[in-house]
């Protein structure tokens, strides 16, 4: 609470790490910030970014390996009703399909850049120049930690501090910069931060460690797939139930070493 409190409160953050531009995402195909690169304390460039899309999210892809969710958890479930204005489901998601042809979302916050929008520029060589830079940016940016981040955990330290007007009021300031309105208190607070950290981290890697600290199953009601199925192979066993004890929860969250490592010792 007190070390988030520092970055949440700090004049200094909110003048150097401002908002996400709206502007900069809805409509804006030619320099879309879909990582939020305002908001982001820590960052790298990594010039493939685009092909983790490729690989994973495109639907000209499928053949080999397709991540999307199933049909209507997006739009019924993680962005629903008064959500839909969200700029994450603005900028982030588009119109795809399941692997059996259902209408679903499909992910695309690492998508590149597509070269049919890198020639768009004023017509003054200089001014070219700048959009390439841009374009060259959003285009390669990769969010490591994002202020959003800082907010969560302080919004949530509060409420488990009964401290519940701190946690509505930051949860709710969170909302209104992603576009989306403020709640009351009669709505269930742990869902909605955990629909939030679904929204802002998906594809970062941050949720794991979210669902780990609570203990949650990888089989959750907030799962993005019909079901999870994973090969078990002794001894690495584990209960993908609820609430197991902490034995078993380490082994849910903590991979086996390679058989390639262990044969070799």
């Amino acid at each position: 609470y007190t070390e988030a409190k520092k970055l949440t409160d700090d004049p200094k953050v909110k003048k150097y790490f401002p908002a996400v531009d709206a502007g900069t995402l809805l409509g804006n195909t030619t320099t879309p910030d879909r990582m939020f690169s305002t908001e982001c304390l820590f960052g790298f460039y990594n010039d493939d970014r685009g092909l983790i899309f490729q690989y994973h999210f495109d639907q000209d892809n499928a053949g080999r390996s397709l991540l999307v969710p199933r049909a209507g958890y997006i739009d019924e479930i993680l962005f629903a009703g008064i959500d839909v204005g969200d700029y994450r489901y603005q900028s982030q998601w588009e119109n795809g399909t399941t692997l059996d042809g259902d209408a679903t979302k499909r992910f695309v916050k690492f998508k590149d850049i597509s070269d049919e929008n890198r020639d768009v520029a004023s017509g003054s060589t200089s001014d070219e120049n700048e959009i390439l830079k841009a374009q060259k940016f959003y285009g390669t940016f990769c969010s490591a930690m994002k202020l959003t981040e800082a907010y969560y955990i302080f919004s949530e330290a509060a409420y488990h501090l009964d401290k519940l007007f701190e946690a509505w009021v930051t949860l709710n300031d969170m909302r209104m910069r992603r576009g989306i309105p403020e709640l009351d208190p009669s709505y269930d607070y742990e869902d909605l931060l955990t629909k939030e950290y679904i929204r802002e981290f998906m594809g970062e890697g941050q949720v794991f460690f979210y669902f780990k600290r609570l203990n949650k199953a990888f089989d959750n009601e907030y799962n993005g797939q019909k079901k999870i199925e994973i090969a078990i192979v002794p001894p690495f066993i584990f209960s993908n139930k609820e609430n197991v004890t902490e034995e078993q929860k380490e082994a849910r969250y903590t991979l086996p070493l390679p058989k390639s490592e262990t044969d070799n010792r």
